[in-house]
């Protein structure tokens, strides 16, 4: 979730969004209209896996690019390996 959120924080990565139409116009953040695709980025775990997603049906099209330019914010970066491996291996301690 971290990791996603701040693709969204700086506008992309590894490689910073192309601004949109809109957020140009307007001076808001590309995939930032209302916040509502943001909002809905919802992570669900068991003890065997992480299951990160959105249920609001644009986020393909804005993600993959169909029709409008890929902006893809739901991927981890490996910049963030460090804090996930981190993450899980506090988790596996834990169960234990």
């Amino acid at each position: 979730m971290r990791s996603i959120m701040r693709n969204f924080r700086v506008g992309g990565r590894p490689d910073k969004w192309k601004p949109s139409q809109r957020a140009i116009l307007t001076g808001g953040t590309t995939l930032v209209k209302s916040g509502q695709l943001k909002r809905s980025i919802n992570p669900s775990a068991t003890r065997e896996s992480v299951i990160i997603g959105t249920n609001i049906e644009y986020a393909r099209k804005h993600h993959y690019g169909i029709g409008v330019i890929a902006r893809p914010f739901m991927v981890i970066q490996e910049e963030d390996d460090v804090e996930i491996l981190e993450i899980y291996s506090n988790h596996i301690g834990l169960l234990k």
